[in-house]
């Protein structure tokens, strides 16, 4: 679905207002699953890349930077995720040459470029089979809600440019879970941007200065010389698909015009073909996130152009220094 625009706004408005006993309903049964899942405890580490609100933070592509830092360690890192979008429920590893978005999710294809990743609902049985094929470290993209493996270290990946929203509970506001209770599992936070909102203040307020804040921005990668000649009609189907179309902008390139659609969209045939119809229309090209590329049925022949992205660590001596607890924790799991 799209995020309501209210979710995002400094204070909550009459709606939000309106929704708040809801948000308590969801806290409470959020509360009570919680007290009936003992968590497995992996013999590795086990890194949580979460956040706690609905979508868009940027979680996915923070993993991938940080399996690429524990590689260059000498790490085998294993990814865990749920596979949303998907339709597989046993444990699969995926094979980006034989699985698609329809059976393991847009999120599942682009980390296993990077890292073996294995796509389950149970991310207990995956993390069993992870390790039985040579894992020696797990990063779950996403997860941080679920407490069927204990968590070694948590980062919480947060948007600098809308934060925490209204602070508002689903489905009154953008929060998956309490601020403070979320912030309590939690050791070390990465702001995305520009800290727009005074989210560092409001976080070290709950854990003190000497808690670990991560900074990065998330930036464009492999940009080709010639975009720069081309007009494009964008379209994206992400949790904001403002902050793809205004990584455009930044960048310079000429964009006619924007089609936003819900986070993990399947496009059908049609819809694809009445946008690539309107951009030959006016002289443009099509260009997407690659989120939304690895949902393209790979049967639709239609130029379509992808704008990488990675993550600009702001301060790599700060991720180090965080990265340094692996060692203490892989000797703990090993006793």
């Amino acid at each position: 679905m799209k995020q309501p625009n209210f979710w995002y706004f400094d204070e909550p408005n009459l709606l939000a207002k309106l929704l708040y006993p809801v948000s308590i309903i969801f806290f409470l049964l959020g509360r009570i699953s919680q007290l009936f899942v003992k968590p497995w405890k992996a013999p590795i580490p086990v890194i949580c890349i979460g956040n706690l609100v609905v979508g868009g933070s940027g979680k996915t592509p923070t993993a991938i930077a940080l399996a690429a830092v524990l590689k260059s360690k000498g790490w085998k890192p294993h990814f865990l995720t749920r596979g949303y979008g998907g339709t597989t429920t046993e444990p699969l590893l995926v094979n980006i040459e034989n699985h698609s978005s329809d059976i393991v999710g847009d999120e599942a294809l682009l980390l296993a470029e990077i890292s073996p990743t294995w796509v389950s609902s149970n991310r207990t049985k995956s993390a069993k089979l992870a390790i039985e094929n040579g894992a020696n470290i797990l990063i779950l993209d996403d997860g941080f809600q679920n407490a069927s493996i204990q968590k070694d270290l948590s980062i919480l990946v947060i948007d600098g440019e809308v934060g925490f929203g209204n602070k508002y509970l689903l489905p009154a506001g953008p929060l998956r879970e309490n601020i403070a209770k979320g912030l309590k599992r939690s050791n070390a936070a990465l702001i995305l941007g520009n800290d727009t909102k005074m989210i560092t203040d409001h976080i070290l307020k709950h854990k003190g200065k000497e808690f670990p804040m991560l900074g990065g921005s998330i930036e464009p990668a492999g940009i080709k010389p010639q975009f720069f000649e081309k007009k494009f009609v964008a379209f994206s189907g992400i949790g904001r698909p403002k902050k793809f179309f205004d990584t455009l902008d930044k960048i310079g390139l000429d964009i006619i015009r924007t089609f936003s659609f819900d986070d993990h969209h399947p496009y059908s045939r049609d819809e694809l073909i009445n946008l690539s119809t309107y951009a030959e229309r006016h002289g443009a090209e099509l260009i997407t996130t690659s989120k939304d590329r690895r949902r393209i049925n790979a049967n639709i022949k239609l130029a379509i152009n992808e704008l990488p992205i990675y993550i600009k660590w702001r301060k790599t001596s700060e991720l180090d220094k965080f990265l340094d607890y692996l060692e203490d924790i892989s000797l703990d799991t090993k006793t």
